[in-house]
């Protein structure tokens, strides 16, 4: 089998996976551009770095009309809370697809910043995220919402949590799953809250 077959094996919701997959994966990217692409492309907003809007281009121009994919939204959020109340959010796991699918969220992680730079890591001494459920299965063209309250003992923090994303088997076989973020910007006010984080400042 070619490689041409062998993309065509995988069928459109597969090949969007395993380039989606790829696109966040490849550690040869810096992490600020693994982020433009998904907070760029998926919420519209702003430029991608030349780079990563080829990389989703790509996608769309391989896929057939019509082809949606799983998203979770937002993929960014930016909340505030006074003194030392917990914050509260959601973001939603959208399937358009026309099979149900897995939604699993795996343990959150911290996102500090060096000099605008991101870097994850454990959660910081302080910082809890409770979720309202871990997984859901999610039908076609249905969605699912995932309710959260953050605790941070040091404002702003930031914490990303991702999603992890599995269907149907491929007609090679081949299980196929995505890892979609959710990026929590908290800060004592919401206006400016990314700003405030990314340049290490106070809430």
């Amino acid at each position: 089998m070619d490689v041409l077959e062998s993309l065509r094996s995988l069928g459109p919701f597969g090949l969007l996976c395993h380039v989606h997959d790829h696109l966040w994966r490849d550690k040869s990217w810096p992490l600020t551009v693994r982020l433009a692409a998904f907070h760029e492309v998926w919420a519209l907003k702003g430029h991608v770095r030349r780079r990563a809007l080829a990389a989703v281009i790509f996608i769309f121009c391989l896929l057939p009309h019509g082809v949606s994919a799983q998203t979770v939204a937002p993929v960014i959020v930016e909340i505030g809370a006074k003194g030392t109340k917990s914050f509260s959010g959601s973001f939603t796991v959208n399937n358009p697809g026309l099979t149900p699918i897995i939604a699993v969220i795996e343990v959150p992680r911290s996102m500090v910043f060096t000099n605008g730079k991101p870097a994850l890591k454990s959660l910081e001494p302080g910082v809890t995220l409770d979720l309202s459920q871990q997984s859901a299965k999610v039908g076609a063209r249905q969605s699912a919402q995932f309710w959260y309250t953050l605790k941070c003992a040091a404002k702003p923090c930031a914490v990303m949590v991702f999603t992890t994303i599995s269907g149907p088997h491929a007609a090679n076989g081949m299980s196929v799953a995505i890892h979609l973020p959710h990026v929590i910007y908290a800060c004592e006010k919401q206006k400016n809250c990314r700003k405030t984080v990314i340049a290490g400042g106070k809430p």
